[in-house]
């Protein structure tokens, strides 16, 4: 198949129509509001609040970011504890 300089999307359209459908999937219309509000903690770094908001969610996007919001919190918590630790000795 043959392709031309027709069939480019120069300016870049379609992918801006499409942003918004694709930044949309993995997660049900139900869990927008509670998914982005978790994903604003996620960006500043409150995990444990960001965990809490989507815990109890089926779609994949907003799972994937309880799980690792988890992961992450444990993690902060193990460096603060063995900061705690260090410090103490």
């Amino acid at each position: 198949m043959c392709r031309g300089l027709a069939d480019v999307d120069v300016d870049g359209e379609y992918e801006k129509d499409n942003f918004g459908i694709k930044m949309l999937e993995g997660i049900a219309p139900k869990e927008y509001d509670n998914y982005f509000l978790a994903k604003s903690y996620f960006d500043v770094r409150e995990y444990d609040r960001a965990a809490h908001l989507v815990r109890n969610t089926s779609s994949p996007v907003p799972r994937f970011l309880h799980l690792y919001a988890t992961y992450l919190m444990t993690q902060v918590t193990l460096k603060t504890w063995e900061q705690t630790i260090n410090s103490k000795q």
